[in-house]
């Protein structure tokens, strides 16, 4: 389930969030981005289950369990654009995959929903 469309608020320390944001800001025309590195910088291998989850959600991710893979999660935020964006909305996603309750691969999109 996918969140309602907020304002983004600027977090105090760089995190996923705003260094995601910041990389939309400099490619505001671009409908698709691999925020891999993002994640990977973030929640990087060998992360417990329960910080990885629990920083997505902190975050104001809503995290989903992937149906029939229960080794799979994908967090997804909704939020407007910055200005300079073509008009619509960034959906962020990041998806996790666990292995004995650490992460064994993080990975990410932002994509850009035109209205």
């Amino acid at each position: 389930m996918v969140s309602a469309c907020s304002a983004p608020q600027e977090p105090v320390a760089p995190n996923l969030l705003s260094e995601a944001r910041s990389i939309r800001t400099k490619n505001p025309q671009t409908h698709q981005l691999d925020l891999a590195d993002v994640a990977q910088k973030y929640i990087p291998v060998g992360t417990p289950k329960e910080v990885a989850l629990k920083y997505l959600r902190d975050l104001g991710f809503d995290v989903i369990q992937i149906p029939d893979k229960p080794e799979e999660y994908m967090a997804q935020k909704r939020e407007l654009p910055p200005p300079g964006v073509l008009p619509g909305s960034d959906e962020y996603r990041v998806n996790l995959r666990f292995a004995d309750e650490k992460v064994t691969r993080s990975w990410g999109w932002l994509f850009l929903h035109l209205l």
